[in-house]
């Protein structure tokens, strides 16, 4: 009985390494019938985005039309956000035909990077209107957020306060946004004429220059 036994073990045994045996050729035959496959199955795809600086005026041009000058209140003053105002010394231009402007000069920052944004004016108040004239500009954000300080904080442009304009560059945002619902800046003109000021066409030209951060 113990020699069976040892007998059928043995035969399993056999049994079992023609089993594997087999197996292994045949694994060692599929593998060598394989082919067609990449050595390497990784691709890479790639491409360059180009910064595009682009600033551009909404609206580029303000014409009050005809002003007449008020020699009883000394000056006359026109401004963009309001369409007329008198103060003690300043009457808005009635007699003339001064055409309402309330919407200022209007740009955007039409690229897809940051931009630092100067503005100059190529002549100063005296020698757009003539002596003791007050050419004056305000910057304010059109949409909210357009403009960030130069560490990147979203702090809008001063609102309220009007500076004479210059002939050298001014930065009046440090980062001018891109993005479509942040992007765009009003400027405010504010013109004090005096009652002797030269008669005649008057024109300024104002430039503003965007620069990449």
């Amino acid at each position: 009985m113990k020699r069976e036994t040892e007998q059928v073990v043995a035969v399993l045994l056999i049994i079992g390494i023609i089993i594997a045996g087999t197996t292994l050729l045949l694994i060692r035959y599929r593998l060598a019938g394989i082919t067609g496959f990449a050595v390497n199955p990784n691709a890479t795809v790639t491409l360059t985005v180009q910064d595009t600086a682009s600033l551009t005026f909404l609206d580029s041009s303000i014409s009050w039309g005809t002003v007449a000058v008020n020699v009883s209140k000394t000056n006359t003053c026109i401004l963009t956000t309001t369409p007329g105002y008198t103060t003690d010394s300043c009457t808005d231009g009635a007699g003339g035909s001064v055409t309402p402007e309330t919407s200022g000069l209007a740009i955007e920052n039409d690229g897809n990077t940051n931009l630092t944004v100067t503005l100059i004016s190529n002549v100063t108040g005296s020698q757009f209107i003539g002596s003791n004239a007050v050419f004056e500009w305000n910057v304010t954000n059109i949409e909210v957020g357009s403009c960030l300080n130069a560490t990147g904080d979203a702090v809008a442009p001063n609102t309220t306060t009007f500076e004479s304009v210059t002939t050298t560059e001014k930065v009046i945002c440090y980062r001018l946004r891109y993005i479509d619902a942040s992007d765009s800046l009003n400027i405010s003109i504010n013109l004090t004429i005096p009652y002797d000021a030269p008669t005649g066409a008057k024109a300024a030209k104002l430039t503003a220059t965007g620069t990449t951060v």
